[in-house]
C-alpha cells in the first residue's frame, strides 16, 4: 500500500497544542498531530492501523520538500 501524506506546521497551534498536522491524503478523515513532523506522522499511522484493523510496517519513506 502506498500512502500520500502531507505534514504541515501550524504556528497558531504552538504552545497550547501540537503544531504539526499529518494528513493521510488517501484517507482524508484520518490525521495525526505532534510536536515534530515525525510524531504527527506516527500518530496518523496509528489511526490508520486502527481504521484498517491490522498493524502496518513502513517499508520505505520518500520525502518531497516544497518551500516558498
Amino acid at each position: 500500500m502506498r500512502l500520500r501524506v502531507l505534514v504541515e506546521y501550524h504556528p497558531e497551534l504552538e504552545g497550547e497544542h501540537e503544531p504539526y498536522v499529518a494528513r493521510l491524503l488517501d484517507y482524508p478523515e484520518l490525521q495525526g498531530y505532534g510536536f515534530t513532523p515525525e510524531e504527527a506522522l506516527q500518530d496518523a499511522l496509528a489511526f490508520l492501523e486502527e481504521h484498517l484493523g491490522r498493524p502496518l510496517k513502513v517499508i520505505r519513506e520518500e520525502v518531497q520538500v516544497d518551500v516558498a
